[in-house]
């Protein structure tokens, strides 16, 4: 019983630190970018960008994870998600901080989708 209770825990934990860094990164992107100068309709679509890219991860998750498998998946997506977060000092621009913000929920939304699918 406690090696099940140490890996659901270990598991949640996981999911909540990756949470937390996504809460951190959505307050973060709209200051940077103020501060970048981008007009309030660059910042606003910056955040809808980022519920693209989640919607389209929720369409393409659950076949991806069938068809490769959870495991290679994940390892993925969490590159990805890591990828995308340093990106943005790389260049400084509405289109291409848009793109990452779509490409990072994409990749959160199949991260999290397991935990979802129970």
């Amino acid at each position: 019983m406690r090696p099940v209770v140490f890996s659901i825990f270990a598991l949640l934990l996981c999911a909540a630190i990756l949470q937390l860094a996504n809460g951190l990164q959505f307050t973060l992107v709209p200051v940077r970018a103020e501060a970048e100068n981008f007009g309030d309709l660059a910042i606003a679509l910056l955040g809808s960008g980022y519920f693209a890219g989640y919607l389209i991860g929720c369409i393409i998750g659950a076949p991806l994870i069938g068809r490769v498998g959870h495991v290679r998946v994940l390892t993925a997506v969490l590159a990805g998600i890591c990828a995308f977060a340093l990106l943005y000092p790389l260049a400084i621009g509405e289109v291409f901080w848009m793109l990452a913000r779509v490409g990072t929920g994409v990749c959160l939304a199949i991260a999290i989708w397991p935990l979802k699918a129970g």
